[in-house]
């Protein structure tokens, strides 16, 4: 009996430890279960929590598929993309008035009409101020000069305007003559009238090509980030458009192809070396160094940029040194504006010119060089030629008063200029001291369809 009981007694036991152990099992997994669950729940909420405290970080994710000198390479949902929103007739943009206020953009004058449209470019009036029809002819100039990158997309519109009808919260100063705001380009009269009318439309041009720039940086970031990204980032770190810029893969390109350094104690780039070659409103700020480089690659002026600003710009516009120079007035490397008004000739050909075209123009420049003039002719002649100008008259020498004097005639068709190239002995008037070089005057005269 005994044997029996003891014989029972480990099958007993192992009948209840079987029954234990299975109990034990299904707690564990519940017990897992649970944890799983609790821990999944911890996870979530450390995403969102860190999501919302660090959406630079992601944002900053979004450019590794961006390509800066092409197209995107993955699109945006709808919802993010600019496009893909509804047209908004009182900001003529897919931005409603709110959120042009959130971003700092600076809202167009109320009472505003477009007055003029062109490739889908308004020009938009205000109660006090509206286009001429030179300007108006200028604008279109401007716009079938400009290369198709900067274009695509350009300015929501080009708005006219008189000072008192800016608002004073935006502090607008009074020398201001030209301003891009977000995706618009505000222009008043001062920028179509030159005081001295020292290379006036070429200098209206490249002020319209920067202001453009910045306009392209504004759009870059919306294509970058996504609107709805971007817009989370105004709103998360306190934002106006302008900051965005430097978060963008098109700024940080530019300050790896020059000179510019991330300052991340400030928050800004800084110009890490002295004399670097650019212009002097270029060295205020990177976001000015991009459209001034741009600005002076598209008029031309490469004498006034460093070399790695061209190339940089070139590749950025998809352009080359020959493509970009098509029929662009040229102008003398290094050489410098002058003051010729009230010249006789000038006043001559001016009022020659005033009666065939729509518009007319002077530019003067000097090249400080003695017996320059020879290599400033032969510059000009094959300048003229290179940049597809149609010869009307070629480049002759006339002696005027024992000045060696050379005269020619050149039209691109919208455009047509008079050069003269002669030597001298003083520019203008109220100098002081002798110089001696080569003075170039252009009279260009436009006809506008």
């Amino acid at each position: 009996m005994n044997f029996v009981k003891n014989q029972n007694q480990p099958i007993s036991v192992v009948y209840i430890d079987k029954k234990r152990k299975n109990s034990s099992v299904l707690k564990y997994l519940f017990l897992i279960f649970t944890i799983g669950v609790l821990v999944s729940s911890v996870l979530i909420f450390i995403f969102f929590i860190f999501n919302d405290k660090n959406f630079d970080f992601d944002a900053k994710v979004l450019t590794k598929n961006f390509n800066l000198f092409g197209e995107q390479k993955e699109e945006n949902t709808p919802n993010n993309n600019v496009q893909d929103r509804k047209y908004n007739e009182y900001t003529l943009s897919r931005f409603s008035n709110e959120e042009i206020d959130r971003l700092g953009i600076l809202d167009i004058p109320i009472g505003f009409s477009v007055q003029y449209e062109y490739k889908g470019i308004k020009f938009v009036r205000t109660p006090r101020k509206s286009f001429t029809y030179q300007q108006i002819g200028l604008l279109k100039y401007f716009i079938d000069m400009t290369p198709a990158k900067l274009l695509n997309p350009g300015p929501a519109a080009i708005i006219t305007f008189d000072k008192g009808e800016i608002s004073p919260r935006h502090n607008l100063s009074q020398d201001t003559i030209a301003f891009a705001s977000g995706m618009y380009m505000f222009f008043n009269d001062i920028s179509f009238n030159s005081i001295k009318n020292d290379h006036f439309v070429d200098n209206a041009f490249a002020t319209f090509v920067h202001e453009l720039m910045h306009i392209s940086q504004f759009n870059y970031v919306f294509d970058e980030f996504g609107y709805e990204d971007a817009l989370k980032l105004v709103e998360k770190k306190g934002y106006s458009w302008v900051d965005l810029v430097s978060e963008s893969a098109l700024t940080r390109s530019f300050a790896e192809s020059t000179e510019w350094e991330y300052d991340p104690q400030r928050g800004y780039f800084l110009n890490s070396k002295e004399n670097v070659l650019t212009t002097d409103y270029g060295k205020t700020s990177i976001y000015e160094d991009i459209a001034d480089t741009v600005a002076a690659v598209v008029t031309t002026r490469f004498d006034l940029i460093s070399e790695n600003r061209i190339i940089w710009t070139l590749n950025y516009l998809q352009e080359n040194s020959d493509s970009i120079k098509m029929k662009k007035l040229p102008v003398f490397p290094n050489s410098k504006l002058v003051n010729l008004e009230g010249a006789n000739f000038i006043d001559t050909i001016k009022q020659e010119y005033n009666s065939k075209y729509d518009y007319v123009s002077v530019s003067t420049f000097y090249y400080d060089k003695e017996k320059s003039i020879n290599d400033v002719v032969s510059f000009f002649e094959n300048e003229f030629n290179d940049r597809y100008w149609t010869v009307i008259k070629p480049l002759y020498k006339t002696n005027t008063n024992s000045v060696i004097t050379y005269e020619g005639e050149f039209s691109t068709g919208v455009r047509n200029s008079y050069i003269r190239i002669y030597t001298y002995d003083y520019v203008g008037t109220g100098y002081n001291i002798s110089l001696k070089g080569t003075v170039v005057v252009f009279i260009c005269g436009f006809k506008f369809n």
